[in-house]
């Protein structure tokens, strides 16, 4: 690919061996397939122009790794649209049934049902052939099946191919590549400067001058590597940006997942909270006058504001896999124990304000042993009552009595449950898990609802069983700051 490329993808698209075999365990594991060989050929073949299939048109060439990168955009004056240049880059192990499989026709798709209108042309020796109708071009480049929309993409893919600046010798790749997982299957690289200043005119009409202008201070060397590894063990993705020079927060809590109950099958955590809403409040209001909506819910937060920049940490989670044993609540953690009271008072009076314009809505009064103050809120049709309360240096939001003592416990924690340590070992070292969600039991309790579900919806539900735990975890190393997820299966 050439130097100047966007963005850029690759992929394993014919393993063998070791990573056949790691493929195709981790579709048994995630899907439930075994072979998922067949099942794609057969997709393939779907998409392919009439009387033409995967077996005799592209088997016969089709090499291990496939790539695609963004070469140019370009935006239309007065509109928010912008067209991509791509190239696509397949590895070909027989020119001779490649360049077959180019003049039949098997990489072009029919327009409207209509045969493609083709155009032979030849660049530095290489031989091209171009659909007239779509633009699209396609032709065997070395060692190489190439794609493009238009032809001064494919040029660019020829020159990089006989020796030209490519895209493998940027010293933005050369990072990229540093920070893939070991083992990667597929890998993604964004030079974000260069597609920043390729949508400027974008960003411009969407931001302003200023906006843009300060993007590039901070991005002016952010690199984006995404990678992703699939094994017996399910898939590990990973994203992580270098060079960029972000603001640099003020020291952060601990993320407060780890207090969450254990046996929680949704589990969220963040840290910094209150400085992200402070800052986005801000930036609602200031400026150009803010539209109704916005102003309809800065006036209804009104006796809140003031006290949510003080949230160091908010967490959230859900456990139960029947409407019985559901329990969920939202857990705050203040700078201190006065701004706990504080916003529990100024949400009641925010509740009470509900109430007032809706009688059905009833705001009562919570007292026990572990909390400093609370209210109860009960909305007509719902089976559990909301309960609100101060405890410490905490403010829960729970979906019942058993929810508030549960997240307000001291044992029994998702931290010190086998499900965390195993969600931590699967995003590996360094990174801390942000969220953990257990598919199947969001499906069991979809099930244990009793609703019947659409035929489509079960074979979804059925794919998500599957799919088993995901986790989501951040951190940071010498290659930059990682964003990772990992898919166990089941």
């Amino acid at each position: 690919m050439p130097a100047s490329a966007l963005a850029y993808a690759q992929a394993d698209v014919r393993p063998s061996g070791t990573l056949a075999q790691s493929i195709d365990a981790a579709a048994q594991r995630l899907l439930g397939i075994s072979d998922p060989g067949p099942k794609l050929v057969a997709l393939i073949d779907r998409a392919l122009p009439s009387g033409v299939s995967y077996d005799s048109a592209i088997a016969p060439w089709l090499g291990p790794q496939a790539a695609v990168a963004l070469l140019d955009v370009s935006h239309t004056d007065g509109t928010l649209g912008i067209h991509g240049q791509v190239a696509v880059v397949i590895d070909q192990t027989n020119s001779d049934a490649a360049n077959a499989a180019i003049a039949n026709g098997a990489l072009y798709t029919p327009s409207g049902g209509a045969s493609p209108t083709l155009a032979h042309d030849n660049y530095r020796g290489v031989s091209y052939t171009e659909d007239v109708t779509t633009g699209t071009d396609v032709g065997v480049v070395g060692d190489y099946v190439v794609i493009t929309t238009g032809a001064s993409g494919f040029r660019a893919v020829v020159d990089a191919v006989d020796g030209s600046d490519s895209l493998a010798a940027t010293s933005g790749f050369q990072r990229a590549t540093n920070a893939e997982l070991p083992g990667a299957d597929a890998v993604v690289y964004v030079p974000v400067m260069k597609l920043l200043d390729a949508l400027a005119p974008i960003g411009v009409g969407l931001g302003g001058a200023d906006f843009m202008t300060t993007l590039k201070t901070e991005l002016a060397d952010a690199v984006i590597a995404g990678s992703a590894r699939f094994d017996s063990n399910g898939a590990l993705l990973d994203l992580t940006v270098s060079g960029a020079r972000l603001p640099t927060p003020a020291s952060q809590p601990s993320n407060p997942i780890t207090t969450l109950p254990a046996g929680s099958w949704l589990a969220l955590g963040a840290t910094g909270v209150g400085n992200r809403i402070a800052t986005a409040a801000a930036r609602l209001v200031s400026g150009t006058a803010p539209g109704p909506g916005v102003r309809w819910l800065l006036d209804w937060l009104g006796p809140v504001r003031a006290d949510l920049a003080w949230i160091d940490t908010a967490s959230l989670f859900a456990k139960g896999t029947n409407l019985g044993t559901l329990e969920a609540g939202v857990v705050l953690g203040m700078a201190d124990q006065s701004h706990a009271q504080s916003i529990v008072a100024n949400l009641q009076q925010v509740a009470r304000t509900a109430a007032a314009a809706s009688a059905s809505i009833s705001v009562g009064p919570l007292s026990q042993a572990n909390i400093d103050s609370g209210f109860t809120i009960n909305v007509p049709g719902v089976p559990f009552t909301f309960e609100v309360a101060a405890a410490g240096a905490r403010v829960v939001i729970a979906l019942g009595n058993t929810s508030l003592n549960d997240a307000l416990s001291s044992s029994d924690r998702l931290g010190d449950s086998a499900a965390y340590a195993t969600a931590t070992s699967a995003l590996g070292s360094g990174i801390e898990p942000e969220a953990i969600v257990s598919l199947p039991d969001i499906v069991s309790l979809i099930d244990s609802v009793g609703v019947g579900v659409p035929a489509r919806a079960s074979t979804i539900l059925a794919f998500l069983s599957h799919l088993g735990t995901v986790a989501l975890g951040s951190g940071s190393d010498a290659a930059g700051e990682h964003v990772r997820i990992a898919i166990s299966g089941t």
